[in-house]
């Protein structure tokens, strides 16, 4: 289904949620937490340190049909 897009936001990812979050359209965090369930079913932190970075730099944008793009 196409209800929401992953995106990668390299820098500053809290003013990224914020200027978007003013033209109201609300962001998702839903990867921030992956390492931390991850380590209770047995991964080492530290392990795959790329998808660690990833996760804590992927966000993710809802999309429907009149999603606005003006951020002004």
């Amino acid at each position: 289904n196409f209800f929401m897009m992953p995106v990668l936001v390299r820098e500053k990812k809290n003013e990224f949620i914020r200027k978007y979050f003013k033209a109201g359209v609300e962001i998702g965090c839903h990867f921030k937490n992956s390492v931390t369930w991850a380590v209770k079913f047995g991964y080492n932190s530290g392990d795959c340190r790329n998808s660690e970075k990833i996760c804590e730099q992927i966000v993710v944008f809802p999309t429907y049909r009149n999603i606005s793009t003006d951020l002004d």
